[in-house]
């Protein structure tokens, strides 16, 4: 990710009452240089893909703004599938679904289940973005 884009995802996340984003985790200011986290796909799912592409993955639906500690390493544990559900309340499961399935995915990737990328269910069991907002307004209501 270039310097461009990561400075659009950060004023996208400013809050004004702050002047900084915030966490995606804790709800916190990100005082420091935030991390920026990959919710849906991955760069390992990319790998593969020539490094021209590999940028598609860099948008703001894809991206969670977290503190580097511990609330960074806290979202590759429990808080993976809750980072999900973030994304899906902000832009919508159709959004997301549709902009997944416009990547070009090949088969050159297999996922841990040997199943094609192309059908990885990104959206970690969500079937629509109720039961999204219903998880979020539990674990994260500063989101809503």
């Amino acid at each position: 990710m270039n310097s461009a884009e990561w400075f659009k995802i950060y004023r996208l996340r400013t809050d004004p009452s702050y002047g900084a984003p915030v966490c995606d985790i804790c709800g916190k200011p990100v005082w420091d240089r935030p991390d920026l986290h990959h919710a849906i796909v991955m760069k390992r799912h990319v790998q593969g893909w020539p490094k021209k592409r590999r940028g598609l993955i860099d948008v703001p639906m894809n991206i969670c703004v977290l503190h580097r500690f511990p609330c960074h390493q806290s979202a590759h544990g429990r808080n993976y599938r809750l980072l999900v559900a973030v994304q899906i309340v902000r832009y919508g499961w159709a959004a997301i679904d549709e902009w997944v399935r416009g990547l070009p995915f090949q088969c050159s990737y297999w996922d841990d289940r040997r199943a094609l990328i192309t059908d990885m269910e990104w959206h970690r069991g969500f079937v629509d973005d109720q039961e999204a907002i219903e998880i979020v307004e539990v674990e994260l209501p500063w989101i809503l």
